[in-house]
């Protein structure tokens, strides 16, 4: 009889167990050797050639879905990698983090029509039927464009670098272990966590920027880590029996002072504001929030019989909804000042219309779990009303010259960050980056060169 004791966490798993006859065997113990070793083990093939893309889009949220879109549909083939079996990120039915942002306060009027027809339509918080975050409508759309190729569930883990320039990327199909290689023209990095700007050594951002590196008042006097949290969404249904959900030990300890009586998560329901680091920490994350969601559902379970004893906990995402994560740097830094002042930059291209929005750790959480934060308060004065078009040259990176970005990891600062990170905004960078794509490859340049060279010709296209 054998054995596997688990610990990783909640819905822990290895992908490979090694049986040796000799006590004595060591395995590598760093990451790639571990890979070749498995790969030897295992016996798995060569790493396929997946061959030459004009642009490759690592990462399947709505921006990299409206960038490969947006690109295929101007003639350029396309590679579009997503590590997950299915394409929305975090406004898919595994995440259920609906869309927000406004479509329709453009300055230009071409930018927001692919977003809008991948659109799931609907705000708010997100516990709806899982169909309504149209998780094959948007396959089938992608699946249509006879440019774009699609590899679900491979993880990028290498870049291929040419000096400052990308020539190709490795990706690990999650479900197999065998490895794809990728060449491609020109690349996105559309994964929200900045996953291959940072294997290509982009220069990045993580946490809060101090008062003095940003000028922006409300930035903390010294830099730090403090990130907004991240979330897995729940919900309970009423039922016509009752049931238990017994206080295990390894729960949050809820007490007659503090608890949530609520059958479904709302939007504070967040951890990692930085006592836990949303990358490096991303399963002790979801991990603390599942001893949060199910310490206080067994407190309500158990002490408030007559009122919560029929429902039952029907639904809990394993998969967080991250709200920030590392920043990519482009050739402008936008500031929480440059939107409050309303800066007009000449390549001034993607409106958004949120307003700053930051999420902190809630003061009560703090006081009966102090360093265990998983409530937030929000700060957003303007929210839905702050309307602001900041620049392309946010959407690439200063530093690797084939490489845009478009999502939560364009170069804003942490302040900044507020008032883009949703998703419409998001899908609408990604529609200009696949545009930016084609123009560069047009006029065969460089992200930066395009600003420099065809800023007119890259305005004019989305009038």
């Amino acid at each position: 009889e054998i054995r596997l004791k688990d610990l990783t966490g909640f819905d822990g798993r290895c992908d490979a167990l090694f049986f040796s006859k000799s006590k004595d065997t060591k395995l590598p113990d760093d990451p790639e050797s571990l890979r070749l070793f498995r790969q030897e083990m295992l016996r798995l093939p060569a790493p396929y050639n997946e061959g030459e893309y004009d642009f490759i889009v690592v990462g399947g949220g709505v921006a990299g879905i409206c960038a490969a879109i947006q690109a295929a549909r101007l003639g350029l083939k396309v590679a579009l990698i997503n590590n997950r079996p299915v394409l929305g990120g975090n406004s898919s039915s595994e995440i259920r983090v609906p869309t927000d942002g406004d479509l329709f306060k453009n300055r230009y009027s071409k930018i927001g029509a692919i977003m809008r027809e991948i659109d799931n339509g609907f705000a708010g918080v997100g516990n709806k039927d899982a169909s309504m975050y149209r998780d094959d409508w948007r396959w089938k759309i992608v699946k249509n464009e006879k440019n774009i190729s699609l590899f679900e569930n491979m993880h990028v883990y290498a870049a291929d670098m040419d000096g400052a320039v990308i020539s190709g990327v490795k990706a690990i199909n999650t479900n197999t272990l065998e490895i794809h290689h990728f060449r491609g023209q020109l690349f996105a990095d559309c994964t929200g966590d900045a996953s291959l700007g940072l294997l290509a050594g982009a220069d990045h951002l993580y946490g809060r920027e101090s008062r003095a590196q940003t000028g922006e008042p409300e930035a903390p006097e010294q830099p730090d880590g403090l990130t907004m949290g991240t979330s897995n969404q729940w919900y309970a249904t009423l039922t016509d029996e009752a049931s238990e959900f017994p206080i295990e030990e390894w729960m949050l300890k809820f007490t007659s002072d503090y608890h949530f009586e609520l059958t479904k998560s709302v939007w504070n329901w967040e951890t990692g504001f930085g006592n836990f680091h949303t990358v490096e920490d991303a399963e002790r994350i979801r991990d603390h929030n599942f001893r949060a969601i199910y310490g206080n559902w067994a407190y309500l379970k158990t002490y408030m019989k007559d009122k919560y004893g029929k429902y039952k906990l029907a639904y809990l995402s394993y998969n967080a909804g991250k709200r920030e994560s590392y920043r990519l740097i482009g050739d402008v830094l936008l500031t929480g000042i440059d939107v409050k002042n309303k800066v007009d930059y000449p390549d001034a291209i993607v409106t958004a219309t949120w307003g700053i929005d930051l999420h902190y750790p809630d003061k009560r959480n703090s006081k009966y779990f102090p360093g265990e934060e998983f409530i937030a308060y929000a700060v957003h004065p303007d929210k839905r009303k702050d309307v602001y078009t900041f620049p392309y040259r946010c959407l690439y990176s200063r530093n690797i010259e084939n490489l845009f970005m478009a999502g939560r990891n364009i170069s804003v600062t942490h302040i900044a960050l507020g008032t883009v990170r949703v998703q419409r905004t998001t899908g609408m960078m990604g529609e200009v980056i696949g545009l930016a794509a084609f123009l560069c490859s047009k006029n065969h340049c460089s992200p930066r060169q395009l600003y420099t060279n065809h800023l007119k010709e890259l305005l004019d296209s989305v009038l």
